[in-house]
């Protein structure tokens, strides 16, 4: 018996599918829309006459005639509506203002407390969101769409609550309502890897690419699965937590309570924490020498540039950090056989020093007799890519509700 689909679903698939043909084109008639999506002329029409109506298409003019009513060109709005965006990082909280391209307007960055005191990175937050606000014109202020967060754990997107974040110590902590309370403007929180995800799908690497994983290379480490153009999420939204995969079960321990995850043992804080010790105990390294004898300023950009300068202990460091990711990878690779992964995260950006060693260890790990090489690429969205991917999870609400954001309270 033929699956049946449900109609709000397939209407939403339609809609976003027509949105990002005229996204991705400067002008365009109906019947090329039509052509490319595999859409019927009346489908095409009732969707863009319902963008149109809400200003997120407009009609710039009309083509040439082949005999009949001449069509009429469309364009999207790219300044219809903005959307804030937020990335609640250990290091940084990133606030931006971006309209419907992803072009930033505003940026506001803040060096994040570093007590990781909820209350007090929310006052941050709300202060460094208000001061983008303060910027806007009444009308301005009125196209504003609502508010999209990452950070770092297990989270309630329904909810708007961190369950868990190993990286800042967090438990049951509600991040939506202080700022629907402070803003009352809708408020979406989702898990930072997923965030990025979402850019990637809308705005970076991802948009033509159906099924990717996308893997966050940061102080933590976390992935998320895009599976036929959806950021899949799991049965409660708890997916993604490949950084606590145990890799080795006398592994050191992990800000999780656990011990060996691959996150205590290849993110930056990891090899942060390694660099210390060995220095600690006694290593020779240029390391200290590189960061003035003060070890707290050892991160994992530091390890890299001392590694590719020669230095013994630096070294040691990357090459562990790479042999575990790199096997993890792989076993990504052969469970799930994305036809993309995606580096994302301060690490990331190492470049060939981390990319081509890392997808070397990930070849020698994969199952034989694969039609391709595993394809590695690292986000062109740099370290914006979790502030644009959570306002992202905004537009593509927008765009699924024609033009209307649809979110609770």
């Amino acid at each position: 018996m033929p699956t049946k689909i449900d109609k709000s679903i397939l209407n939403n698939i339609n809609k976003k599918n027509i949105i990002n043909v005229i996204r991705e084109h400067d002008v365009i008639y109906k019947a090329e829309i039509a052509r490319m999506t595999d859409l019927s002329i009346p489908t095409v029409m009732k969707i863009t006459d319902e963008f149109i109506s809400n200003g997120l298409v407009q009609t710039v003019g009309k083509g040439e005639s082949t005999g009949g009513k001449p069509p009429q060109l469309l364009q999207f709005v790219a300044d219809a509506r903005h959307i804030i965006g937020v990335d609640i990082g250990t290091t940084n909280i990133s606030v931006l203002l971006i309209n419907l391209a992803a072009q930033i307007k505003i940026k506001h960055t803040i060096p994040t407390d570093p007590s990781r005191d909820f209350a007090v990175i929310m006052t941050q937050v709300i202060e460094a969101v208000a001061s983008i606000l303060s910027q806007q014109t009444e009308t301005e202020a009125e196209n504003i769409l609502g508010i999209g967060v990452g950070v770092a754990g297990l989270i309630s997107s329904a909810e708007g609550k961190v369950l868990f974040s190993p990286d800042f110590g967090w438990r049951q902590q509600d991040i939506k309502k202080p700022l629907y309370d402070a803003f009352r403007l809708p408020v979406f929180v989702d898990n930072v890897t997923r965030a990025m995800a979402m850019g990637e799908l809308w705005f970076g690497l991802g948009q033509d690419v159906n099924d990717f994983l996308c893997i966050n290379l940061g102080y933590g480490i976390g992935a998320a699965i895009v599976i036929d153009n959806e950021v899949y999420s799991g049965r409660r939204g708890l997916s993604g937590e490949f950084g606590h995969m145990t890799m080795d079960k006398n592994g050191p321990k992990c800000d999780c309570g656990n011990y060996g995850c691959l996150e205590a043992l290849s993110s930056a804080n990891a090899m942060s924490k390694q660099a210390r010790t060995a220095i600690q105990s006694g290593a020779h390294s240029t390391i200290s020498l590189v960061v003035n004898g003060d070890l707290e300023k050892i991160d994992a950009k530091v390890i890299f540039e001392c590694a590719q300068a020669g230095d013994a202990l630096a070294n040691n460091i990357v090459n562990q950090a790479i042999k575990y990711l790199g096997i993890a990878i792989a076993s990504a690779v052969n469970f799930l056989d994305p036809q993309l992964i995606i580096l994302e995260g301060g690490v990331s950006r190492a470049g060939e020093a981390l990319q081509l060693p890392l997808t070397q260890e990930v070849e020698r790990h994969v199952m034989p007799f694969r039609e391709h090489s595993v394809n590695i690429m690292t986000s062109h969205l740099g370290s914006d890519a979790a502030a644009i991917g959570a306002a992202a999870f905004l537009l593509k609400n927008l765009v699924e509700h024609g033009g209307k954001i649809q979110l609770s309270e």
